[in-house]
């Protein structure tokens, strides 16, 4: 996995495919990403002790942060990019340790990485965050609903894209699994699991603002029932 992220992913990948998307205002991809951080915004506010586990080229906390925000990731290469881009505080995974900052945060965001791990990972890695959490902090998880529908865009995007994500997907979630998960975590209460990123997503192509009235639209048809991204929201007991 270390090589893949370091090695085969353009170093600030998508960091720049969400400011192209940006500018033109349009885009899947970009909108994929926008939405995701904007689902997430709400909680990173002003004077909040905040650490993006996993942060990549520091796009969430660049854009979308008003919190005290640490970024942390396995790649240094993403690291370096994310410091030359934006302000705050990132840090390689070798150069952070979580014994140093017992009950610091209030709130921990992990985007896009429990799908890369494996169950012994996953524990290991709950159990750390647990420790780096004030009481009563959140942990914020997203991580994509592996429905058929979300498998076929896999298929398609490796299709038509460069980067091949299947062989690296060790952990495939269903909201029925993150309930299972949080039953050997007692240490965790689960607040809410829905999902985003439904068909509303597709008119992005058109317009980004049109996607997420569209998003919001099917979003309030479907009751939160269908998605292909899972958004798991969690306190620390």
């Amino acid at each position: 996995m270390s090589t893949f992220w370091e090695s085969d992913l353009d170093v600030g990948y998508y960091d720049k495919l969400f400011n192209k998307g940006s500018i033109k205002k349009k885009g899947f991809q970009f909108n994929w990403h926008n939405i995701t951080f904007l689902n997430i915004e709400k909680y990173l506010k002003k004077d909040l002790n905040h650490l993006d586990y996993a942060c990549g080229p520091g796009t969430l906390i660049g854009h979308f942060s008003k919190a005290n925000s640490i970024g942390v990731d396995l790649s240094k290469a993403q690291i370096l990019y994310a410091k030359e881009n934006y302000r705050g505080e990132f840090l390689s995974l070798d150069q952070f340790n979580y014994l140093n900052y017992e009950e610091s945060f209030d709130i921990i965001t992990v985007v896009g990485l429990f799908e890369f791990l494996n169950r012994e990972d996953i524990d290991i890695l709950l159990d750390q965050l647990r420790v780096m959490l004030k009481p009563k902090g959140r942990l914020i998880i997203t991580t994509p609903n592996f429905s058929l529908t979300f498998k076929f865009l896999i298929y398609i995007s490796e299709l038509f894209g460069n980067n091949k994500y299947r062989p690296m997907y060790l952990s495939k979630f269903k909201k029925n699994i993150f309930y299972n998960l949080f039953s050997e975590h007692p240490n965790y209460e689960i607040s809410e699991i829905y999902k985003v990123l439904n068909i509303g997503l597709f008119f992005s192509i058109f317009s980004a603002n049109f996607g997420i009235y569209m998003e919001k639209f099917f979003y309030k048809i479907f009751n939160q029932k269908v998605g292909l991204l899972l958004f798991v929201h969690l306190i620390k007991k």
